[in-house]
């Protein structure tokens, strides 16, 4: 069984690069007739706001998106659903990792980095030099130093890497579509289940494509904001969903147009995936 998930960070109102994302994912798992999870990654506390979740649901109600797991509403997410209940849980899988705590800010490696090539990757100087009093976040120890990515945060949060790995572990998810600016999450994430299965957990036993990103006009990533790019801009200016889907055929540049997530399901069943990833 395919099981795949729609992942948004409620750090920002939803884009159109989101709703690429989005929307193959979904296209793709209706296809192949899986399991679709949306799954709101909340973890950072800091960064979400109820505006940017409830933009979410707005959003994907709107354009006629449907899920088989995890919140059908605003309520029941913060009833059962937000993964920021669920700190203690992501707690216990560090008793499965080999873990250090470290007190290297970014300043501080920048500093100590500074005229090495290694530049701003951290070196591992806390697994020889043991934080006296003051521990910000604590590190996986990599087989590699280099790779001893942050597990828990000085606010006292999961990571990133950590949360998207448990959860995608606990759903059993088999297929990713993520885009190629999360490889370096894919690689750590690998490595962090690599390590966990040799502690006797389930591995990631999923495929994962990297497909383009949408850029702006001035050739950057999109990010989550207010402006054009923004799906609620879109709307509250008086976009139709046809209007929002024509818009992404033309911002992909795929080599036809699309009008609704049915258009897209029809459209990649009669051509070469690959020439939309």
């Amino acid at each position: 069984m395919i099981k795949s998930r729609l992942a948004p960070t409620p750090s920002g109102y939803l884009h159109f690069g989101n709703l690429l994302n989005f929307a193959l994912t979904w296209a793709n798992t209706r296809q192949m007739g899986g399991v679709l999870q949306l799954r709101i990654d909340d973890s950072d506390a800091a960064r979400s706001r109820p505006d940017y979740i409830a933009d979410i649901f707005e959003t994907l109600q709107w354009l006629k998106f449907d899920w088989d797991a995890g919140p059908k509403s605003e309520k029941e997410f913060y009833k059962s659903f937000s993964q920021v209940a669920k700190k203690e849980e992501y707690r216990k899988v560090l008793d499965f990792l080999p873990h250090y705590p470290c007190s290297c800010s970014r300043s501080i490696i920048k500093k100590r980095m500074q005229g090495k090539s290694g530049g701003l990757v951290y070196d591992g100087y806390c697994r020889d030099h043991p934080p006296s009093s003051y521990t910000p976040v604590i590190r996986v120890q990599d087989s590699n130093p280099q790779n001893d990515i942050v597990l828990w945060t000085g606010d006292d949060m999961a990571s990133y890497q950590l949360v998207s790995l448990i959860e995608d572990l606990a759903f059993g998810t088999t297929f990713i579509l993520r885009g190629v600016d999360l490889i370096e999450s894919t690689k750590a994430q690998l490595r962090l289940a690599k390590m966990l299965k040799e502690k006797g957990m389930p591995f990631l036993n999923a495929k994962i494509i990297h497909h383009p990103l949408l850029l702006d006009e001035t050739g950057n990533k999109l990010s989550k904001s207010a402006g054009s790019s923004s799906i609620q801009y879109c709307r509250r200016n008086g976009y139709t969903p046809k209007d929002i889907f024509k818009e992404l055929s033309k911002r992909a540049k795929w080599p036809f147009e699309i009008t609704s997530l049915q258009d897209l399901l029809q459209s990649i069943k009669a051509i070469d995936l690959a020439l939309i990833l």
